[in-house]
């Protein structure tokens, strides 16, 4: 598992490196941001999780080795996941969605015009929570055995505990007896 600090740094880096992608760039379209902050979330989730240093680079160099390599490969899945990916998608949705009711005539255009944001809006954002529950599916799972196996083990010692217990008490007991019948 990657460190968070590394996979923080490589967040910021990604959002410095959009900020100024956006800044040179203008969007032509109103794309609502809650799609993609959720997309962004679930692929950290994703570096924090799944980069690991491969065991067959020895580990003796120390700590910094460690934290470079995940600090490289966090911003390549990053920029993977966001820009490569997500961004694609949310580029298909929105050709589809103008194709189908801009050039089909479903809507008029002064329509579409004033709702677009939330015509994309409708589309990517429960795309985008399938693409979160889908990339923390494994979370879930890990949550729930662990879960399963606690209670499987709170059970077993409440089993354990239960014949011992009237053992001791009447062993005590039996001490307790005897010592009144002595004296």
């Amino acid at each position: 598992m990657a460190h968070w600090l590394m996979v923080g740094l490589a967040a910021l880096l990604f959002l410095f490196y959009q900020w100024h992608q956006w800044r040179t760039i203008e969007i032509t379209s109103k794309r609502p941001m809650l799609p993609s902050i959720v997309v962004f979330v679930a692929v950290l989730g994703q570096c924090v999780d799944k980069v690991k240093m491969p065991q067959s680079i020895p580990s003796m160099q120390g700590r910094l080795y460690k934290f470079l390599f995940e600090l490289v490969v966090s911003i390549f899945v990053i920029y993977f996941g966001m820009v490569v990916v997500w961004h694609f998608l949310e580029l298909l949705t929105i050709l589809l969605l103008q194709l189908t009711l801009r050039k089909f005539r479903c809507v008029s255009e002064s329509n579409y015009q004033l709702y677009e944001e939330f015509w994309i809006g409708g589309i990517t954002l429960p795309l985008s929570l399938i693409i979160l529950v889908t990339l923390s599916k494994h979370k879930i799972y890990k949550r729930l055995h662990l879960n399963c196996n606690t209670d499987t083990a709170m059970k077993v010692l409440k089993r354990r505990r239960e014949p011992k217990a009237p053992g001791i008490r009447l062993r005590f007991s039996e001490r307790i007896r005897n010592r009144s019948k002595n004296q």
